[in-house]
């Protein structure tokens, strides 16, 4: 949501600013990798016509897996603080030719 400027978003409610708004398809394959970590709401798409547009839906990540296996992997680590949660938060980079591998059997 925009305000009154129209150029700003400070109307956005807390708990959606990291929602996406996805397309069936994606819905489907973030269902078919890991159904327990997303949550989905169908929302109305009306085209330009008036008529109903494709289901889209909102779509909110309710779990994050750590899966990265950091003693196979070249990457960089980057901590930072969540005030809120009282937590250091870990943050990867895989830039500059670093290599990632990831552990098996988390998903699903």
């Amino acid at each position: 949501m925009l305000g009154p400027s129209r150029s700003t978003t400070h109307d956005t409610a807390p708990d959606l600013e990291a929602a996406m708004i996805v397309s069936n398809a994606l819905k489907q394959v973030f269902e078919s990798v890991d159904p327990e970590a997303f949550a989905f709401t169908a929302c109305a798409f009306t085209q330009a016509d008036g008529s109903a547009g494709p289901p889209y839906y909102l779509c909110n990540v309710v779990r994050v897996l750590d899966a990265l296996d950091e003693e196979a992997s070249r990457v960089r680590i980057k901590y930072e603080r969540d005030h809120d949660a009282g937590e250091d938060l870990r943050f990867y980079s895989v830039s500059g030719g670093r290599q990632s591998d990831l552990q098996t059997g988390g998903c699903g």
